[in-house]
Order: C-alpha cells, then structure tokens, then sequence
C-alpha cells in the first residue's frame, strides 16, 4: 500500500484484525512526505509511534520522496531525503 499526505515518512504493518497486533502482517503501507511543507513535531512523531503498534517508522523532520523497485520477488521502498528544500539542485541525503 503506498499513501501520501501526511507530511511525513511512515510505515505500519497492515493486519487481517487490528484488535491483534500479534497477528500475521498482510501488507506494509508506505507513506511518503512532503517536498516542502512542514510535517509534524519530533514529540508528536514518537507519541505516534508509541500509540501505535502497527507503525514500525515515522520521520517528520525531513522532507522528500518516496521511490520504489519492484519486480516479480521483491519490492523496494526508499524514503529519500532533500538536503535542502530551497535550493532546486540540492542532492537527496538518502
């Protein structure tokens, strides 16, 4: 699952019944940031993280975009960083 609008980086695991957080995980939800506004505190990122066991990253501090490689075995998601959101040639941190 890929969302967006967050201004934010996260992921979670999805589960068949959320009432079970030991239950078996049945997709991962990636959900890329913003390039430039601003995203949520650094205190209100951990106090998602740990109300919310299903969430296993979040990162409001950088902003960016979210890039994917797929193929038949695998699927890749990178959550890239803009150094510098006003200069239009800075480099991604990665």
């Amino acid at each position: 699952m890929i969302g967006g609008d967050r201004h934010a980086f996260f992921t979670a695991d999805l589960k068949h019944d959320f009432a079970r957080p030991e239950g078996p995980t049945i997709a991962t939800e990636f959900v890329g940031t913003s390039i430039t506004s601003d995203g949520p505190s650094e205190a209100s990122v951990r106090k998602a993280l740990a109300a919310d066991p299903h969430l296993v990253y979040a990162r409001g501090d950088k902003r960016g975009y979210a890039t994917v490689d797929l193929d038949a075995e695998h699927c890749t998601v990178g959550f890239e960083v803009i150094d510098d959101v006003k200069d239009a040639g800075a480099p991604c941190a990665g």
